[in-house]
């Protein structure tokens, strides 16, 4: 049987401490080096040097140095990283904290089998994901812009009486408003600059990302995704980026999980609380998730199929349509229930329509559609 030894990496911008020790507990390596793989590619050969017949297996806590090192670890063949959730690791009790105690630590969880991995994204993917980002951050600029607009008009009693917030007339509105100094006037023409620019930026990654989709990687899992109510193309690509492979998870009850959307629960003996929903892994998919159950507060209409004319020619594309017919009567059926005989709050509904929608996401992406 080879020997495992186990490596803890706490890594931070500068630096990596390193702590590698045996199945048995045995410390072979205490050290701190610099972050620069050459070096730490050099500490971990020197160990295969001392150890030529042992395995290493690497972990360190997902964090904002990204995942290079875990892909830089994995090219070589004689090493294995994974990447800690850092959330779901067990809490430690004492007070005292240092970068060498969590190398340690890590390592420890490593032999007792006690980390919950986090996906390690390819390339491809990653760069996708910054893309969405980027775009996330744009749309939150444009947000907290107009607001500001909007509070500095209502500072000086105007208020607009038309339906449709920020449309063409909307614009025009404001740009025809006569304030009592120039100051006020330069201001609002600095925020209707900083609003249109914002959105010309917003509309360019939106088509970026309607290009993206279309490449091998991500056409049919968004094609298949887009055919569900109230998906679009942009949370389409965000479920394929941030997910990758979608059969990780062993059944749709564990997907719901790792978006957040099932039930809390506080169970002590003969005693069961059951609370809201546990709003842990992905928030952005989560709340994506959410704003797509929205659409099903609106009228019940039968959703028009891309492929519909082909319908009779493609065998796979008819168990898609029916499973989608069959995800918007249940939903649709769910949301009556909740709604008008059980009256529950709508933004409670909304989660409960959320998470049986993230299993028919699971389902037609592993073809578990029967």
């Amino acid at each position: 049987m080879k020997r495992i030894i186990n490596v803890g990496l706490d890594v931070h911008r500068d630096s990596i401490t390193i702590a590698a020790i045996t199945s048995y507990g045995e410390m072979l390596l205490e050290k701190k080096i610099k972050n620069h793989w050459p070096q730490l590619k050099k500490t971990l050969n020197n160990l295969f040097t001392q150890y030529p017949k042992a395995k290493i297996q690497c972990c360190y806590e997902a964090g904002p140095t990204g995942f290079g090192l875990a892909r830089s670890i994995n090219k070589e063949g004689n090493m294995n990283c994974i990447v800690a959730a850092p959330g779901k690791l067990p809490k430690r009790v004492d007070r005292i904290k240092t970068d060498r105690r969590d190398a340690l630590t890590l390592a420890r969880h490593l032999i007792l089998g006690e980390i919950s991995r986090v996906m390690i994204p390819t390339e491809e993917d990653e760069e996708t994901r910054e893309i969405l980002r980027y775009r996330k951050v744009q749309r939150k600029s444009l947000k907290r812009y107009k607001q500001q607009l909007n509070a500095m008009l209502l500072r000086h009693e105007y208020k607009y009486d038309g339906k449709t917030a920020w449309s063409k007339r909307h614009k025009t509105w404001i740009r025809k408003l006569q304030f009592s100094s120039t100051t006020y006037s330069l201001l609002r023409d600095r925020y209707l600059i900083q609003i249109e620019q914002l959105e010309q930026e917003i509309y360019h990654f939106d088509k970026k990302i309607e290009l993206i989709s279309e490449n091998e990687r991500y056409k049919e899992s968004t094609k298949r995704l887009t055919l569900l109510r109230g998906i679009g193309t942009l949370t389409a690509m965000s479920f394929c980026a941030e997910i990758g492979d979608f059969n990780r998870f062993q059944n749709a009850k564990g997907f719901m999980a790792y978006l957040g959307l099932v039930p809390s629960e506080y169970s002590s003996g003969m005693k069961i609380v059951k609370g809201g929903i546990t709003k842990q892994g992905n928030k952005e998919l989560r709340r994506l998730l959410i704003e797509s159950a929205w659409h099903y507060f609106l009228p019940h209409q039968r959703k028009k199929m891309p492929d519909e004319k082909t319908k009779t020619k493609n065998e796979n594309a008819n168990l898609y349509h029916m499973y989608v017919e069959k995800a918007d009567n249940r939903l649709y059926r769910k949301k009556y229930r909740l709604s008008v005989t059980n009256r529950k709050n709508n933004k409670v509904v909304a989660a409960a329509i959320a998470r049986e929608l993230a299993g028919f996401i699971w389902g037609i992406m592993t073809d578990n559609i029967n």
